[in-house]
């Protein structure tokens, strides 16, 4: 494990990892805002030169900004969520495409171009969105996934789904 605060950790409740109302979802959700987020844009990271060996500093990537904008939508802060995500769509250019990355001071795109995982992250927060805003999100992006534990009666403890049940709910048997 690291220390080291790190944006791609917003994946994990979108993948059923975990549940985005864990403690350890809103800690990270709360931290990416306070240290990688500006007006919108997130860092994956804070570049270390002493450990990459490299100089310069790197774009916001889209992805994790829109990564950061299906968390809020998680998390039921609907109306900070698609602010970010109108804020994030403005940076299209006139053609509706995305670079993988922006730089707020220059106002410009960095890296890839056009970047097909930032459109993916545009479609995905879109549908989020809409789901969130019909009240079919409740905390998961995906069911079934292998951190998507059943809760035990009683216990306020989640257990994995029955022997022979697959997390995603088909048997685990191949067809006969």
């Amino acid at each position: 494990g690291s220390t080291v605060l790190d944006a791609s950790a917003l994946v994990f409740p979108l993948v059923g990892f975990v549940h985005a109302d864990a403690p350890s979802v809103t800690a990270t959700v709360a931290a990416i805002q306070r240290e990688l987020a500006d007006d919108g844009l997130v860092r994956r990271y804070q570049p270390d030169t002493s450990v990459e060996g490299l100089g310069g500093t790197e774009g916001h990537f889209l992805i994790c900004s829109y990564g950061l904008c299906d968390n809020l939508a998680l998390l039921g802060r609907l109306d900070a969520a698609r602010e970010r995500f109108d804020q994030l769509s403005t940076h299209a250019n006139d053609l509706g495409l995305f670079s993988e990355e922006w730089d707020p001071e220059r106002g410009e795109a960095l890296g890839n171009f056009p970047q097909a995982f930032t459109h993916i992250a545009l479609i995905s927060s879109a549908h989020n969105l809409e789901r969130a805003s019909r009240g079919r999100l409740a905390g998961r992006v995906r069911t079934g996934a292998p951190g998507d534990l059943a809760p035990q009666a009683g216990t306020g403890r989640r257990s994995p789904p029955p022997p022979g049940r697959r997390p995603s709910g088909r048997s685990a048997r191949p067809p006969s």
